[in-house]
């Protein structure tokens, strides 16, 4: 399971507003009449657990300033969370036209969630993603916080340090 979330969140990072890419296989849901990529996480209480990373790359592997602009929508109800910047190699899905920029470090937004510390239970956060003249993507987290294991806790392995 962790090794699935681990890809449909790297394909998410990775790809997900970069011109021509596909989002990773996720059931979408209607809300208010606008398709919502649906990703589902788990946290561990009181750790920071990086949800996604975007980025946009051109075609010839330059970064694309136009993008992206991240919006919470609804934040969560048990935590908190946050928006920053950071440098991190970039990986683009098989097929991706992008993906001859695999490997180098792009400077990716990245949205992240700190539950509350003793919180457990489940969680969500509704994020608009706009690039450019695109139309925005909404992603919906699903987030499940509980007492993990280590291994299967993506706070812990923060998806390899790399989207």
């Amino acid at each position: 399971m962790r090794r699935i979330m681990g890809r449909a969140l790297i394909a998410l990072a990775g790809c997900l507003m970069a011109a021509g890419c596909a989002a990773p296989p996720a059931p979408d849901t209607a809300a208010q009449g606008d398709k919502v990529l649906r990703v589902e996480v788990k946290a561990r209480p009181g750790v920071r657990t990086r949800l996604g990373s975007y980025v946009r790359v051109n075609a010839d592997c330059s970064p694309d300033p136009a993008g992206p602009r991240l919006r919470i929508l609804e934040a969560p109800h048990d935590g908190t969370v946050r928006i920053t910047t950071e440098n991190l190699i970039t990986r683009f899905p098989e097929g991706n036209p992008r993906a001859k920029c695999d490997g180098r470090v792009y400077a990716n937004t990245v949205l992240s969630y700190m539950p509350r510390d003793e919180f457990e239970g489940g969680d969500q956060i509704l994020v608009e993603v706009a690039n450019g003249d695109q139309a925005p993507v909404h992603v919906g987290y699903v987030i499940v916080v509980g007492q993990w294991p280590v291994a299967d806790s993506p706070a812990e392995s923060s998806l390899g340090g790399a989207p």
